[in-house]
């Protein structure tokens, strides 16, 4: 409906079914041999004619999720204008201008070092105005604007679970072990609840906002993600 296919919404009324609590067998993070695995495999050649948006989204997406700790969706509907360098620092804007945001407010996220020595802004210098990581100009609906980046999203999905990772959601087990490095390297909780966009729940640290610079020197702490090529 929000994407102006239909008129209304049929679930309107109708009434909550609460679903059996499913058995947790493993935590919600990925295993560090699987985070190695994924990275490892984003950074080898697609076979078959696939288009280069999905080249790019298969080899940068992975990696940006890791070193921000973003959901899916809000990496998938970069644009080349939400890459930007202030202050000397280079940064992406995550903002409800260029697709769905959960808490509907516009973040900025340091780009990790590791990330700049990969190539990443070489590859943003290389592209063209609009989004990273799909061609607009494929849009199936000009009223479905988010869909080409949840597709994406979920094809991310089903190649790692190509890779035989199990047990976890393929794409948000990223954001839990961002969160779970931050913790296991001292990283301000207050920063890391900013770069990821989550409410402190306490009041009295909603004013104000966290400089760049400062957001910076946490995301720094993180240890690189070391790959086998």
């Amino acid at each position: 409906m929000d994407d102006g296919l239909i008129e209304s919404n049929p679930m309107i009324g109708v009434q909550k079914v609460k679903a059996p609590k499913v058995l947790r067998l493993r935590g919600k993070e990925f295993r560090s041999i699987e985070a190695r695995t994924i990275l490892s495999a984003s950074m080898l050649p697609v076979e078959g004619a696939a288009r280069q948006e999905w080249r790019d989204a298969k080899r940068w997406c992975p990696w940006l999720m890791a070193y921000t700790g973003a959901r899916v969706n809000e990496i998938t509907q970069l644009r080349k204008k939400d890459i930007v360098e202030e202050d000397g620092v280079f940064a992406i804007i995550l903002t409800p201008e260029a697709g769905s945001i959960k808490a509907k407010e516009a973040r900025t996220v340091p780009i990790h070092p590791h990330l700049v020595e990969q190539g990443f802004l070489a590859f943003v210098r290389g592209r063209g105005d609009g989004p990273l990581f799909f061609d607009p100009s494929r849009r199936r609906s000009d009223n479905a604007i988010n869909r080409q980046a949840n597709r994406l999203g979920t094809k991310l999905a089903e190649w790692v679970r190509s890779l035989g990772i199990e047990g976890v959601m393929p794409n948000h087990a990223w954001r839990h072990l961002f969160n779970t490095l931050s913790g296991q390297h001292r990283l301000d909780h207050r920063i890391t609840m900013a770069i990821m966009g989550h409410s402190s729940g306490q009041v009295n640290q909603s004013y104000g906002s966290v400089p760049l610079s400062r957001k910076a020197e946490e995301i720094g702490k993180l240890p690189r993600f070391e790959v086998a090529l």
